[in-house]
């Protein structure tokens, strides 16, 4: 028993199971590295684990999150959205009494982008495309693009 089979027979993995979670048991000598892919494999069989995708996805959770920015895609969009909601009833509201309403509610806005980011971790990739999905909104909802363009620095600015 030597290589990989003592490990492996210790614990009862069976070289199709680690080949199933992306171990390859062929040319491998040496229990350091046999050690290493029966730990490996005996944690995810404890967490539940029996495809290659779970297992690449549990090796490597740091990689995916990092780029998975659907909920802060989603915020950017309602934030602009709201915005939008807000300065269309600002509408009828003529001189200074509009400018502190509007002036009021960039602040309602910061400090939703404020609160949003202390509630999770975001990277810079996940800034940027929460920036992105806001600007691109407002665009679509007919806003000015200088409006826009200081309205995406002052978020950024927020989300630090």
């Amino acid at each position: 028993m030597g290589g990989i089979d003592g490990p492996l027979r210790r614990h009862g993995v069976s070289d199709g199971q680690l080949a199933d979670l992306g171990f390859s048991c062929i040319g491998v000598s040496g229990g350091a590295i046999a050690d290493v892919a029966v730990r490996s494999m005996l944690w995810l069989k404890h967490e539940g684990h029996t495809t290659r995708a779970d297992a690449d996805n549990e090796r490597n959770p740091m990689i995916f999150n990092w780029f998975d920015a659907r909920e802060e895609v989603a915020f950017g969009a309602r934030l602009a959205e709201f915005f939008d909601t807000e300065l269309t009833a600002l509408e009828g509201k003529s001189g200074r009494k509009q400018d502190d309403k509007r002036h009021k509610l960039v602040v309602r806005v910061m400090q939703q982008a404020k609160q949003f980011r202390a509630t999770r971790k975001i990277n810079p990739y996940k800034k940027a495309k929460l920036a992105n999905a806001f600007k691109w909104r407002l665009k679509d909802l007919g806003h000015d693009s200088a409006l826009i363009d200081q309205l995406t620095k002052d978020i950024l600015l927020n989300l630090q």
